[in-house]
Formats: structure tokens, sequence, C-alpha cells
């Protein structure tokens, strides 16, 4: 038997065989073939019969199939690009998205990025944006950072939030504070200042703080005088203080006496000091914290 006869004799193995044991050897062996024709069929693409047809979601063979398509490594991409650029059905979408990032080769980064500029389903766009992520390779920084400004699905631009987060390159921080200050979901903005509070630095604080002073929303004045709070740089005192004199939200109050906290710069103090005869029980306790904790610091140095 040809090789290419063998390949499709184990394509209708893996699936319509009544025994899932002969599915699965099915499956190792056109992993040891490694040709990437069996690409589609090992992800779940094509006809499948009897109890693969019923079970193909949760079943061994699937993983199997899957385990088989990472071994053949870089030779895969095209075709996992191809399903997760063209397949009609969800499921294989992701699951082609979540092996391209498994397997980590970056000649996957342009067709993922392609698919992520694409009109293409939130399934793929999403799921290019998670195996970018996974692949780590900084080239997709700037194309992520255009998802961000541009994607019209707020789960995608969350998505690509997190990506960006998880790649930690710097050169994306300015395309974060633009979605932290001005993108109209609650939930890309947490991103964005999740992915600045692990990446950003002393760079970012200025921009930061115009956002923190021209906002009156309680909400968004948590999240931006926490992600100050993380990142930890002393620049941000006289901004965050100046936060805590005049905000009218106590939650406001309470998480920027935090941050000051956290931030631990001694010329907090007097600001802090004030805010003890706050009228509001929690920010009292915020500030009597984050002054203990400044002083602790502060004898520690001594």
């Amino acid at each position: 038997m040809s090789g290419r006869s063998r390949i499709r004799a184990l394509i209708n193995t893996l699936h319509g065989d009544a025994h899932e044991s002969n599915c699965i050897a099915a499956a190792d062996e056109l992993g040891r073939i490694g040709d990437p024709v069996a690409v589609p069929a090992l992800l779940g693409q094509g006809p499948r019969h009897g109890w693969v047809a019923e079970g193909w979601s949760t079943s061994p063979v699937r993983l199997a199939g899957h385990s088989a398509i990472i071994g053949m490594g870089q030779s895969a991409v095209p075709p996992l690009l191809d399903v997760l650029s063209s397949s009609s059905d969800l499921s294989l979408r992701r699951d082609a998205a979540d092996l391209l990032g498994r397997i980590g080769d970056p000649s996957a980064v342009q067709g993922l990025l392609a698919v992520l500029r694409s009109n293409d389903s939130v399934t793929s766009r999403s799921g290019a944006a998670k195996a970018l992520a996974c692949i780590g390779d900084e080239s997709a920084v700037a194309g992520l950072v255009d998802a961000l400004r541009h994607d019209e699905t707020p789960f995608v631009r969350r998505t690509v939030a997190e990506a960006l987060r998880t790649l930690g390159d710097r050169s994306a921080m300015p395309g974060l504070v633009e979605a932290l200050a001005s993108d109209s979901d609650l939930s890309v903005r947490l991103a964005s200042a999740n992915a600045l509070a692990d990446i950003g630095d002393s760079s970012i604080v200025p921009g930061l703080l115009r956002v923190l002073d021209d906002e009156d929303d309680a909400v968004f004045h948590v999240v931006v005088a926490n992600t100050l709070g993380r990142i930890g740089d002393p620049s941000a005192v006289p901004g965050l203080v100046k936060v805590l004199r005049s905000s009218g939200h106590s939650s406001t109050r309470r998480v920027i006496a935090w941050s000051l906290g956290v931030i631990g710069d001694p010329s907090a103090v007097p600001g802090l000091s004030e805010a003890l005869q706050d009228a509001d029980l929690s920010v009292r306790e915020a500030a009597q914290r984050a002054l203990t904790e400044i002083l602790r610091r502060a004898s520690q140095e001594d």
C-alpha cells in the first residue's frame, strides 16, 4: 500500500472504527508518518461515524489526534491556519488556535495576525490572540496593539490585552494606556490595567495620572489607582494624594490610600495623615494601614 493510500486508510479508521483503541492507534501512526495532509482529519474535520461522531469532543481519540499534530511541529502550521480561518465548525477553530499556540512555532505569527486583522469570527480572532501569546514572539506586539485599538468586539480586545500582558513587551504600553483611558468596555479597561500593572514602569505614570485627573468615574478611578500602586513608582505620589484629597468617592479614596501604602514613599505621609479624619471608616482604616507600612519601611532603612 502506497504512503497516501495508507494515510487514507488510517483516516477512515480514525473517524469510524468501532473500537476506540484502533482509532487511537491510527492517530498515533499518522503522527509518526508526519504528513501534514492528515492534520484536518486528526483535528476532527471531515465525516465522523458512529460513536466517534457522538463523542468526539471528549474522546481520547481527539486527544491522540492533537498529540499527533503537535508532534508534527512546524509542518502542521499551514493546515492549522487554514482550519482556523475557514472552518465552519467553531470547535475546530478553537482547537486549531490552541494547537498553534502549543506548537509555538514563530512561522505561525503572520498567519495568526492575518486572522486577527480579518472580519472572521470572534472565535477565530480571539483564538489567534491567545495563540500569539503562547508563541511569545515580539514581532506580534504591533499587530496586537492595532487589534486592541480597532477590533469591534470587546471580547476580542480584552483577549488581546491579556495576550499583551503575557508577552510583557513594553512597546505595548502606549496602546494599553490608550485602551485604559478610552475603551468603551470596562472589561477591556480592566485587562489593560492588569497588563500595565505587570509590565509598566515610570514612563507611563504621567499618562495614568492624566487619565486619573480627567475622569470622575469611581470604578475607573479604582482601576487606575490600583494600577499605579502595583507599578509602585514614587513619582505617582503627588497625583494620588491630590485625588485622595479631592475625590468624592470613598472607594476611590480607599484604593488610593492602599496604593500609597504599597508605593511606600514618605512624601505620602501628610496626605495620608489628613485621610485619618476621613468621614468614611474604610478610608481611615486604609490610611492607617498605609502609614504603618510607610513607617515600617522607614525604620528598616534606618
